[in-house]
């Protein structure tokens, strides 16, 4: 899973899943499936709250992005 990047040691958001990937990703996650099928995840954390922000439609696509943001405009 992927963790919350809000998360630090000895805060909140320390060894969660991130709500994003969960809503974009969840459902494909044989862990995360399961965690719903056991009770220990609702199935409502598998969809954008509201008032969410646009995500992107997969991981790759938010490590493509964030990958190019990281590298700066190309010269």
């Amino acid at each position: 899973m992927f963790a919350c990047h809000q998360g630090a040691p000895g805060h909140p958001g320390t060894n969660v899943a991130c709500a994003g990937w969960l809503a974009v990703e969840g459902t494909g996650h044989v862990a995360v499936r399961l965690a719903v099928s056991h009770g220990r995840l609702p199935v409502s954390a598998l969809s954008p709250g509201p008032n969410w922000p646009d995500l992107y439609d997969s991981y790759q696509e938010m490590a493509d992005a964030n990958a190019a943001h990281e590298e700066g405009p190309r010269q």
